[in-house]
């Protein structure tokens, strides 16, 4: 269940880290949980999970970047490219 509060957000956050910094176990925890939130504020450790040591975190951070660029908002879909101005 993704938090709710700010001070909850913040304690996942503390959490992650401490779990990022532990074995391969710990690790994989850490990269499932994130996965399971699906919030930007994760992807610093999905992106260091596509560097670790152990597969599964590799795979599973994978499928969380995966899953991260297909959940475009609707809103940003339509835009055109920032640069625009220089291709005119």
């Amino acid at each position: 269940e993704p938090p709710k509060s700010k001070r909850d957000k913040a304690q996942l956050h503390h959490q992650l880290r401490d779990f990022m910094s532990a074995g391969p176990e710990e690790r994989l925890k850490a990269i499932e949980i994130c996965v399971k939130w699906g919030d930007k504020s994760v992807l610093p450790f999905l992106r260091r999970g596509l560097k670790d040591s152990d597969s599964r975190v590799v795979i599973t951070s994978a499928s969380g970047m995966q899953q991260q660029k297909n959940n475009i908002p609707l809103d940003q879909e339509n835009l055109p490219p920032r640069n625009v101005a220089l291709m005119r």
